[in-house]
This record gives C-alpha cells, sequence and structure tokens, in this order.
C-alpha cells in the first residue's frame, strides 16, 4: 500500500509541480471532515439516514474522479487549487458518509457491528492490493502514473457505484 499511495502522491506532485502536495492536499480533507463531523446533528435533522449515505456515496465517488480528471486537464497551479477545493468538498462527503455508516451500524446487534467493521477493513485492504496490482500491471514510471492513477481512481468509484445500488437494495430488505 506504501507504493501506490506514494504513486499516487507522486501523480498530482507531478501534475502540481512548484506546489507541495504531500503537505497541502489532504490539509482541505481533514478540515472539512473536522467541520462536518461536527455539524453531524443538524444535518441528521435535514435529512434521513438512507438519504445521507445514499449522496454522500454518490458524490464520494464524482469527486474521486473530479481530483484525477482536474489534475490530469487544468493547468498547474490552478489545477492545484482546484483540486484543494474538491478535497475539502471529498473530505465533507465522506465525514457524512462515515457518520451515517456508523449511525446505521449502530442500530444492529453487536456481532453485526463486529462485521461491519471487520468488512470496512477488508475494504480498505483490497482497495491498497488494487492500487499495487494496477502499479504491477501497468507500470511504475513516470511514463505511466496518469493512467494507473486513472484505473485506480475509476475502480474505486465503481466500487461506490455498486456501493450506492447495494444499499438501495439493503432498504428493501428486512434489515432497513
Amino acid at each position: 500500500s506504501d507504493v501506490y499511495k506514494r504513486q499516487a502522491l507522486d501523480y498530482f506532485q507531478g501534475k502540481f509541480e512548484g506546489h507541495n502536495v504531500a503537505f497541502y492536499l489532504p490539509i482541505p480533507f481533514m478540515l472539512s471532515s473536522i467541520i462536518f463531523a461536527v455539524l453531524t446533528v443538524l444535518y441528521g435533522k435535514i435529512s434521513n439516514l438512507g438519504t445521507r449515505i445514499s449522496l454522500s456515496i454518490v458524490f464520494i465517488g464524482i469527486f474521486m474522479i473530479g481530483l484525477t480528471v482536474t489534475a490530469a486537464l487544468l493547468p498547474n497551479t490552478l489545477g492545484f487549487y482546484v483540486c484543494l477545493g474538491i478535497s475539502f468538498l471529498l473530505g465533507g462527503a465522506s465525514a457524512i458518509n462515515n457518520s451515517s455508516n456508523d449511525g446505521l451500524v449502530s442500530m444492529f446487534p453487536h456481532n453485526y457491528i463486529a462485521r461491519y467493521f471487520v468488512g470496512t477493513g477488508i475494504s480498505g485492504l483490497s482497495m491498497n492490493f488494487l492500487g499495487v496490482a494496477f502499479s504491477l500491471i501497468i507500470g511504475n514510471g513516470p511514463s505511466t502514473i496518469t493512467i494507473t492513477s486513472i484505473c485506480y481512481f475509476s475502480v474505486a468509484a465503481l466500487f461506490l457505484i455498486i456501493c450506492f445500488f447495494l444499499y438501495r437494495y439493503f432498504q428493501n430488505t428486512r434489515f432497513a
């Protein structure tokens, strides 16, 4: 996973030369995560749990693709600042998704909660494995980093779309 994390940062650093991407790109994500986590009660009153989970999944996918496409298409400084904005939005959507998922799973018996957290761990490990697999299959050099990163983020977005439909299916089961 460290290989892919380094490569993803290399992708953005290569697109935004002269900017300290590894330092600055996570800041808006973390800042908005904190802000949206604090506002959990407020947006919990505005929309129901199902809507928050569904919409946050969709927006996370859009923002992930947006980061990659923005880095590929916009010039250096403009692209960097747009990516910082997208990173802020991605952090907010992630915070809404995480708090909503945790709220949903807290309604289940403890053995389901344990399975949920095992599933999230497996999900993280499998996405890291996928990044490494793309690096091994496509290549790990400067000439292939763009296609490797676009493939990774696209597959991650595809998994989010699948999660969206699985969640919609879940809403029609006896557990919903």
